[in-house]
């Protein structure tokens, strides 16, 4: 009886160890991020779009930064008031370099509460326009 109680205990501990570490993944999509213009026009002009459509598309584009937290997903653009939206992760990829978020406000329509973020060669790629990506890279 002592045994199985001792069994339990350390079955108890070693599971509780796997959830803390699962819950200090390090993603790799938290952190500053930082809007790359130049980088997302390549990304227009590669996705197929004509000229007039990243020309039209490009014109748009703001600075902007993104900051990812363990629980909040803020979005900083200029001449608009921050964003700071809680979410969690619904999936990661098998290659582990996609993430499909959910975000946590009601404000937000639901046909684009999941956001699916990706992090290729250290760089954030957000889907846009197309099947173009709009591309960040870590601020330094």
């Amino acid at each position: 009886m002592k045994r199985f109680f001792l069994g339990i205990i350390a079955y108890t501990f070693s599971s509780l160890g796997c959830i803390a570490q699962e819950q200090n993944m390090n993603y790799a999509f938290i952190g500053h991020w930082i809007f790359s213009k130049h980088e997302t026009i390549e990304s227009f002009k590669n996705s197929g779009m004509t000229e007039a459509e990243v020309n039209k598309f490009s014109s748009i584009l703001q600075p902007a930064e993104i900051i990812i937290t363990e629980n909040i997903y803020s979005g900083f653009i200029r001449g608009r008031a921050p964003t700071h939206t809680p979410y969690s992760i619904i999936s990661v990829s098998d290659s582990g370099q996609c993430y499909k978020l959910q975000l946590e406000d009601p404000r937000i329509p639901l046909d684009i509460q999941t956001h699916e973020v990706c992090v290729i060669n250290d760089k954030l790629l957000l889907p846009s326009v197309k099947g173009s990506k709009e591309v960040f890279n870590r601020k330094r």
